[in-house]
C-alpha cells in the first residue's frame, strides 16, 4: 500500500506540472502492470538502441597524461559505432490555467509529504542563471525556517534544477500530520514575504556569498570538474560557462533575483500535491 500510495503522488505531482501525457509524466513511474512488459529481448534490444555513442559524453579530469588517455580512449572505445541519437525532450509543459490544489490519500498516519511547486523554464539560460541559483537558494533557506519556527519537521527544502523540457520550482517533504496545516500556511508565507522583499537584501547576499563559495571550491575539484562539464555537453554549453557563471553570481542584483521570483513563482501559478490519510486532507 505504501509502495502505491507513492507511486500515485508522483504520478499526481508530475502531470499537475507537466501535464497528464507530457513525456516527463508518462515515462518516469514504473509500476507493477509495466514491470511485467519487460523481457531480456525487449531490454536487449533498448539497450543497444539507446546505449550508443551518439548518445555519450566522456568526460575526464584530473591529473593525468592527455595522450596516454587518448591511447586508452581509442583502445576501449574506437570500435564504438555512433549508433541512434535520441532527440531530446523538448516538449513544453501545459499551459498554467491558474492554481493547482490536490490531495493523494496516503496510508501513512504520522506524515504528509506536501509538495509546492512552480513551472519553469527550459534548458539553461545564461542570462539568467545566475539569479536562479541565488533564487533557489533563498528558496531553500526560507523552507528551512520551517524547522526554527514550527519544529514540526527537519525534512522541508526547496529550489530549482535545470532540465532540457521544462524544469520546476519545488519546496516541501514531510512534515508531522497533525500539524501539516500550519506548516503548510508557514510555507506559502515564507515565498509571499519573499516575493515582497522582507529582509531580502540580507538573505540575498547570504545567498549570493554561499554559491560564490560553492562556484569558487569546485574550480579545482576532479568529481565537480566532471559534473559540470558532463552538464555543459547534456545542454550544450560553451565551454567557458563556468567562468560565466561565476562572474553572473558575483554581478547579478536584489532587484534582478527578486524580479525574477515574482515573475516564475506566483502565488496565482502554485501548484499543491499533499499526500497523507484521508482525515488529514479534508482538514
Amino acid at each position: 500500500p505504501a509502495a502505491k500510495a507513492s507511486r500515485a503522488f508522483a504520478e499526481a505531482w508530475h502531470a499537475a506540472v507537466y501535464g497528464p501525457g507530457h513525456p516527463y509524466t508518462t515515462n518516469g513511474s514504473p509500476s507493477p502492470k509495466t514491470y511485467k512488459k519487460f523481457g531480456r529481448d525487449m531490454l536487449n534490444s533498448f539497450r543497444k538502441k539507446h546505449y550508443t555513442a551518439g548518445n555519450a559524453t566522456l568526460v575526464i579530469a584530473g591529473k593525468f597524461d592527455p595522450e596516454l588517455a587518448k591511447k586508452h580512449i581509442k583502445d576501449y572505445f574506437g570500435g564504438w559505432s555512433k549508433g541512434h541519437v535520441d532527440e531530446k525532450v523538448t516538449t513544453p509543459a501545459v499551459t498554467a490555467e491558474g492554481a493547482k490544489y490536490i490531495g493523494v490519500v496516503g496510508e501513512d498516519e504520522q506524515n504528509a509529504n506536501i509538495k509546492i511547486m512552480f513551472t519553469g523554464p527550459s534548458g539553461i539560460d545564461a542570462k539568467d542563471y545566475g539569479a536562479r541559483l541565488i533564487a533557489s537558494t533563498m528558496i531553500n533557506q526560507r523552507m528551512g525556517n520551517i524547522r526554527t519556527r514550527l519544529g514540526s519537521t527537519y525534512g522541508v527544502g526547496g529550489g530549482w534544477g535545470p532540465s532540457i523540457g521544462p524544469s520546476i520550482y519545488q519546496m516541501g517533504g514531510l512534515v508531522e500530520s497533525m500539524r501539516s496545516g500550519e506548516s503548510l500556511k508557514v510555507m506559502r508565507e515564507e515565498l509571499d514575504a519573499l516575493r515582497k522583499g522582507e529582509n531580502f537584501n540580507v538573505e540575498f547576499v547570504r545567498a549570493r556569498r554561499s554559491n560564490m563559495k560553492r562556484l569558487l571550491g569546485q574550480a579545482s575539484v576532479s568529481g565537480a570538474l566532471v559534473s559540470k562539464l558532463s552538464r555543459g555537453s547534456l545542454f550544450g554549453l560553451p565551454k567557458d560557462f563556468s567562468w560565466q557563471t561565476l562572474k553572473n553570481v558575483a554581478t547579478v542584483k536584489p532587484a534582478d533575483v527578486r524580479s525574477l521570483i515574482n515573475d516564475e513563482i506566483p502565488q496565482s501559478q502554485e501548484i499543491i500535491v499533499v499526500m497523507a490519510d484521508k482525515e488529514t486532507i479534508k482538514k
